[in-house]
């Protein structure tokens, strides 16, 4: 079961990840930091390197986000003895990201950068923890099928809302995709303890060719991201760290490591880009998330962004909890329900048993790496769900196990 192909087309539910950026949304696995220039003083090194780690906030389990991540760091430059800051992203020994932080600390006062400054594209302004760019991301692929629909699309999309003028069938089928998100991300310091950060953003999608559903060509413009926050938190004396963001708007969301929600938006027929899977904002997430230290609890309501012919008026709701009990093993619990929703389940006979109003999942995860991240050595993981629905008889349920050895240093 996985809840982010119930709002999707069918072919749409099944795409692999396309985007510009490999790193995009995938999971944090380490993160070190490294000073460039350490001083001769070793007290001063630990607690620039300290003040870093607070300031970033970036967990193992964690998202990455360019935007998020150049936010924290323009905060971590306002730290004293810090001149600059700058960051490296490579995969990890379990598909993870490793992410590499270099501080080079600073001689004089730190200056202003960005295109305001004389400096260079995408950054507009920073200064004083005051952090503006300018985000731009282009793809274009060429996609391709051989006997689409067993080379039977008459039987396979009979009634299938998303066909317009001929579909995909028997033989090859080529097209052409590509889009432009383009906007504006910022942050700005409220207090030393308080941030206010946001993003305004729209994405120009264009289709070309045979697609799957359609031969027609399409163009489609509109807004992606649209949302606002608050992030804060502070670090005790004992070095406990808390941390806390509350956002509202339309943005990406993705619950956990994806087995229930991935992707919150729809794409292809008139918003075109099917297989560059372009869109992935809600129409509304309001997200609440705390941290501290390694334990986190969030909660959310998610509105998906459906495609406006096949829009089942869906919304979930849910709480999600992770937690490292011991070195190397981390845990997450999961719920989440669906408070509104005309989507309609089918028995055996074709006849509607009820909607998706009322769903109920439960999940339960762990991830172990007995010799820690970045080391050689063995890994294991699992996952196991469980779904009901409160207003008719459900049962359905799903899961995954894995287990590895990784080699960290073969090429």
């Amino acid at each position: 079961m996985a809840l982010a192909s119930t709002w999707l087309p069918a072919e749409t539910a099944a795409q692999s990840v396309a985007g510009v950026d490999p790193y995009t949304n995938q999971q944090v696995e380490r993160v070190s930091i490294r000073i460039v220039n350490p001083s001769a003083d070793a007290g001063l090194n630990a607690r620039v390197e300290d003040s870093v780690r607070t300031r970033l906030a970036l967990f193992p389990g964690a998202r990455f986000s360019q935007q998020r991540i150049e936010f924290q760091l323009a905060q971590a430059r306002r730290i004293r003895d810090v001149g600059d800051i700058d960051y490296d992203v490579s995969f990890g020994r379990q598909g993870g990201l490793d992410i590499a932080i270099s501080v080079t600390l600073a001689e004089d006062g730190a200056e202003g950068r960005g295109l305001t400054f004389g400096g260079d594209f995408p950054v507009i302004y920073e200064k004083d923890g005051t952090f503006v760019r300018f985000k731009l991301d282009l793809l274009a692929l060429t996609y391709a099928n051989n006997n689409a629909w067993y080379g039977r699309p008459d039987a396979m999309l009979a009634g299938n809302p998303l066909v317009e003028g001929e579909p995909s069938g028997e033989g090859w089928d080529q097209w052409v995709e590509s889009y432009v998100h383009y906007g504006i991300y910022g942050i700005t310091p409220i207090n030393e303890r308080l941030y206010f950060y946001g993003g305004l953003s729209g994405l120009a999608s264009y289709s070309v060719g045979q697609e799957l559903f359609t031969d027609e060509t399409r163009g489609w413009n509109a807004v992606e991201d649209a949302y606002a926050g608050l992030v804060g938190g502070r670090t005790d004396e004992a070095g406990n760290r808390l941390s806390y963001n509350l956002t509202l708007g339309r943005q990406r969301f993705t619950l956990a490591n994806g087995f229930l929600i991935a992707n919150t938006a729809a794409n292809g027929k008139e918003r075109a880009a099917l297989q560059a899977n372009a869109r992935w904002a809600s129409d509304l997430l309001a997200l609440a998330r705390i941290r501290y230290n390694d334990t986190m609890l969030e909660a959310f309501y998610l509105d998906p962004d459906e495609l406006p012919d096949i829009d089942t008026e869906t919304a979930y709701a849910g709480l999600n909890f992770e937690a490292r009990p011991m070195e190397n093993l981390d845990i997450g619990l999961s719920y989440v329900t669906s408070p509104n929703s005309n989507a309609n389940y089918f028995g055996p006979t074709g006849d509607i048993v009820g909607t998706r109003e009322g769903l109920q999942v439960w999940d339960a995860r762990f991830t172990y790496t007995p010799n820690g991240a970045g080391a050689p050595g063995p890994f294991f993981g699992a996952e196991y769900a469980f779904q009901s629905n409160k207003n008719f008889d459900m049962d359905a349920r799903a899961g995954w196990a894995e287990i590895g050895y990784s080699f960290p240093q073969a090429r």
